[in-house]
């Protein structure tokens, strides 16, 4: 089966122009172009540096440089462990500890005593092997490159020793743990040519090589390392990784040295097997030492030190918050946090992040917080709640507030004045509303950027009685097919030049079969309108869900923000295959699914008119009603938090009236075409009442278009199902729009 890749298969090593050679690189690389990034950002900027108050000292001593820190935080949540030279990156290593979250700190541990002899950054990371067994590990670089382990939780420490012949420069940048099996750790650091072996020697130009290792025994042994990339042009160091929230993808955030161009970030899809091309990011996230961690909204923290072309901040130690998307999609991210004001140059931030149970993080680093002084060691304490207040103060001004969800016929005219809907033109600026609400969650419906060659190809063929179910696969978009079932009643293909109206067919949540279920393919009751509409003579469409089954497509490094867009512009694609067949009338379609299908035919119809008739079975209600708004549900991947849902919904945790859409507003969207929702009285994922609700808002939109009684909602008296009935109902008023292909 074709379809969207989970890993690109990877180049073969070769020299490329400008002493540049890839190693293992993806041979694909994410769809965003590297002359979109900015030097400087736009993103709002919040400033705590002159907030004393959040800031604790770790360490200070007169006279004495103390500088880049790496800290760990434990299972308990409390205990934290820092570990930082007595010197700029070489010196004497130091430890503390503090019980409280770092609120206090203790004195200064005793330590094994060739820790003195640490010639380089040290980082301290957990790690955890296949026994369950549970380590600290902190290593120091240079050559070689050395480890020291502790297994009492940092109270002892073995000496520190060297892990091979090899070396390099802050060693380990990031360990991350893999999915390749328990106790699988990847690492990476870069060299300059001066550290990797005993016999090392520079270059002129010099030569910047990233290097990954890996353990697979609890972080005790590492392999000999393997250059990811490497460049005379483009000096890429210090990587920084992050997981995408569905645990899918890596990416790794790296410091360019020679100052020239923005930081830059590659992908992995197959656990930092192969790897994409190294392209900038957006002058926001351009900086030294990036260290992030997720907060419970979904959102990241990654704070580093702000190298950035064109900043207000360059040389100070700050913060960025965003999305994962935002790093897929290279997007410039939510906003931007002034740590401390850094005096001398750009000599401090390499910085540890950790995220309490309450939500504050403690991020801890060092720099010339006092003028005239050595650097020393501090840690910030912030809650996004309290950023987020104040980037919305900045920004109030420049949105005009929610309309409300359950009253349509209000829209924002030029000056941005709450005026009443008289017209369908008015409607229309409110409806335009609605929509850049739903893309602000979703992402931005993209142009014909995507719209390639469909490209059909038939992969089986099954003679199905009165109709031919065709499997096939389409270029829904470069570098991705998308699998559909494509149903066909005989009487079309006897070549008599008859056509029959079309449907297109969205399956419900199927992790074995996806879109087979809706043909019988998995034997479950009252899901098989798929065959059934074939049998009536319709010709029915039915692409496969992402992300579920045998449909996996990576759509971060496609570009997209959520698997609910991505299952659109698939199924509006699905919509342009119909377009090419010469047995389907072409005057519009109907649209009809149950659950997952059901709010997916809403979504498609919203963005593509072409459907005319609009079933949804137990898909939708308010959204402050789906599980009568229970928080556990809006957590990330909970709910319709979900990636292949929308992840950003996650934001709105504890504030779903700030959703900037809801389904009133979508099946208004639709009118005047017509529309069945079909939910059930006992229906536990949705409410009846709330449809109801939602309905009566969304009516008078289809009496402003004189279509009042296209509009309507039937409720079956049963759970989550589709029954006879309803299903009866919904095939009725498909050839009622449509006509009757019999």
């Amino acid at each position: 089966m074709r379809g969207c890749p989970k890993a690109i298969d990877s180049s073969v090593g070769r020299s490329l122009p400008g002493s540049l050679f890839l190693l293992g690189v993806l041979a694909a690389t994410l769809d965003v172009h590297a002359a979109d990034v900015s030097r400087g950002y736009s993103i709002p900027l919040i400033d705590l540096a002159g907030e004393t108050d959040r800031q604790i000292i770790v360490d200070r001593e007169p006279g004495q440089y103390l500088g880049h820190p790496t800290t760990v935080l434990l299972e308990d949540q409390r205990t934290m462990l820092c570990v930082y030279p007595k010197g700029h990156g070489k010196g004497g290593l130091i430890l503390k500890r503090s019980d409280d979250g770092g609120l206090t700190w203790s004195e200064r541990l005793p330590i094994p005593e060739n820790w003195a002899t640490s010639r380089e950054v040290p980082t301290i990371h957990r790690v955890i092997d296949a026994a369950g067994k549970k380590r600290l590990i902190i290593w120091s670089g240079l050559y070689p490159a050395r480890l020291t382990v502790s297994e009492d939780d940092g109270a002892s420490w073995t000496p520190l020793k060297a892990v091979g012949d090899w070396g390099g420069i802050v060693v380990m940048g990031f360990v991350e743990p893999l999915k390749t099996g328990p106790g699988h750790y990847l690492a990476m650091f870069h060299d300059d040519g001066r550290f990797i072996s005993e016999d090392a020697k520079p270059v002129k130009p010099p030569v910047f090589t990233l290097y990954a290792t890996r353990s697979t025994d609890g972080g005790l042994t590492w392999s000999a390392p393997e250059a990811v990339y490497s460049s005379a042009d483009v000096h890429l160091r210090e990587p920084g990784c992050i997981r995408s929230p569905d645990g899918r993808q890596l990416a790794v955030l790296l410091r360019e040295n020679s100052r020239r161009k923005n930081s830059h970030i590659i992908f992995s899809n197959d656990e930092g097997q192969t790897w994409t091309t190294p392209r900038e990011v957006q002058g926001s996230l351009t900086g030294d030492r990036h260290t992030g961690k997720y907060l419970s909204d979904g959102r990241l923290f990654i704070s580093f030190r702000d190298t950035t072309l064109e900043s207000p901040t360059k040389g100070d130690w700050v913060a960025w918050v965003g999305r994962y998307e935002d790093l897929a999609a290279n997007r410039e991210g939510q906003y931007r946090v002034r740590l401390m004001d850094n005096h001398k140059g750009a000599d401090c931030a390499y910085p540890g992040v950790e995220v309490l149970p309450d939500g504050t993080i403690v991020t801890t680093t060092y720099g010339h917080w006092t003028a005239g002084e050595q650097p020393y060691i501090v840690s910030v304490r912030l809650k996004l709640a309290e950023l987020d207040a104040r980037a919305a103060a900045m920004t109030k001004n420049e949105a005009p507030p929610r309309l409300p969800r359950e009253h349509l016929l209000v829209f924002h005219d030029a000056s941005g004045k709450v005026s009443p809907v008289k017209t369908p033109a008015d409607w229309q600026q409110r409806r335009a509303e609605i929509l850049r609400g739903a893309q602000a969650v979703m992402g931005p419906l993209p142009g014909d950027e995507k719209r390639c060659d469909l490209d059909v190809q038939v992969e089986e063929e099954v003679d199905c009685g009165s109709y031919v179910r065709r499997l096939i696969t389409y270029a829904s978009e470069p570098g991705c097919r998308t699998p559909a079932y494509l149903a066909i009643p005989k009487s079309l293909l006897d070549g008599s030049g008859r056509t029959a109206p079309a449907v297109l067919a969205l399956h419900g949540t199927n992790n074995k079969v996806g879109h087979g279920v809706i043909f019988g393919i998995e034997q479950v009751t009252n899901r098989q309108y798929g065959s059934e509409l074939a049998e009536r003579g319709f010709v029915v469409i039915a692409p496969t869900y992402p992300l579920l089954a045998h449909y996996q497509p990576d759509i971060f490094t496609l570009g997209w923000q959520s698997g609910t867009l991505k299952a659109v512009w698939d199924n509006i694609r699905a919509l342009d295959v119909l377009e090419t067949l010469p047995f389907v009338k072409k005057d519009g379609y109907g649209a009809i699914g149950h659950s997952l299908g059901g709010h997916n035919s809403v979504y498609t119809a919203v963005f593509d008119d072409r459907i005319k008739v609009i079933i949804s079975s137990c898909g939708l209600d308010q959204f402050a009603d789906y599980y009568e708004g229970a928080e556990r549900n809006w957590f990330p991947e909970k709910g319709w938090c979900q990636t292949r849902y929308m992840p950003r919904m996650a934001e709105y945790r504890g504030r779903l009236e700030e959703i900037p859409f809801d389904f009133s507003e979508l099946i208004g969207s639709l009118a005047p075409r017509h529309v069945l929702i079909l939910a059930p009285t006992m229906d536990s994922n949705f409410r009846a009442e709330s449809v109801d609700r939602l309905a009566v808002a969304a009516r008078p939109i289809f009496e402003l278009h004189s279509a009042g009684d296209a509009l309507r909602v039937i409720h079956p008296d049963s759970g989550h199902d589709f029954p006879p009935g309803a299903r009866e109902a919904a095939y009725t008023l498909l050839e009622q729009v449509l006509g009757s292909p019999r």
